[in-house]
């Protein structure tokens, strides 16, 4: 595996299942919309906070995941 590839391999893997998750599941839609909406109206302290719960549930499942070396 040549290790110059690794970032473009990982960034069409990520926008591959960000796109297939976007045109496949209605609950991926949703909140996408509803981020968007509540941004641009102003109320965003929701979805802000919900997103920081994702991200650091994303960071623990990930660094435990490494460590297990799954």
């Amino acid at each position: 595996m040549n290790i110059r590839s690794l970032p473009t391999n990982i960034e069409i893997a990520f926008w591959s299942v960000v796109i297939s998750l976007l045109s496949d599941s209605e609950v991926a839609q949703d909140f996408v919309r509803n981020c968007y909406n509540c941004l641009t109206s102003g109320r965003y302290t929701y979805y802000l906070r919900l997103a920081l719960v994702f991200s650091a549930t994303g960071l623990l499942l990930g660094t435990i995941l490494g460590l297990v070396g799954l």
